[in-house]
């Protein structure tokens, strides 16, 4: 029978910057979890139909207050 070794997540406080492999493991799971946030982000302005599928922007006009002669200011 085979045993699955399972690695804990590393964190910058478990994590030994010294160490190249370490670093390497580090920022390979850092980048994976930024690439569900981004897909997760990317889903949520689809489903509030800010943009399509392909990411492009479904409204293009601008917010009444943000449009030219708009009383609004910053």
């Amino acid at each position: 029978m085979e045993k699955k070794v399972t690695e804990m997540e590393l964190t910058w406080a478990t994590v030994d910057t010294d160490d190249e492999e370490k670093m390497t493991r580090f920022e390979k799971q850092e980048l994976q979890k930024a690439g569900q946030r981004i897909k997760k982000a990317a889903q949520e302005l689809q489903d509030l139909g800010i943009v399509d599928e392909k990411g492009r922007r479904v409204k293009k006009e601008l917010p009444p207050d943000m449009q030219p002669g708009s009383d609004a200011d910053l």
